[in-house]
């Protein structure tokens, strides 16, 4: 019985902390946007956005090559100073 409650109490925690998610910053908005339209322009199928954090700083990973995920990268650099 001890268990069926702290179930409950703990399914309850976690649906309170879900519906207090903070907003984006527009820095993990333009890293996230970004980081899709350069996976799809690269091909880089296998680079995997793991994280950005409130200042843009992303986390990436690539589950085959290391190569996949510099495409990404180089692309998004790109875009961040586009050329004059």
């Amino acid at each position: 019985m001890r268990l069926a409650r702290l179930s409950v109490r703990l399914g309850a925690l976690a649906l309170a902390l879900c519906g207090c998610a903070a907003e984006l910053t527009p820095q993990q908005e333009w890293a996230m946007k970004n980081f899709e339209e350069c996976k799809r322009e690269t091909n880089a199928i296998n680079a995997k956005l793991t994280r950005v954090t409130p200042d843009g700083q992303m986390y990436i990973e690539a589950s085959q090559t290391q190569t996949e995920a510099n495409r990404v990268i180089e692309c998004m650099k790109q875009r961040a100073n586009p050329p004059r």
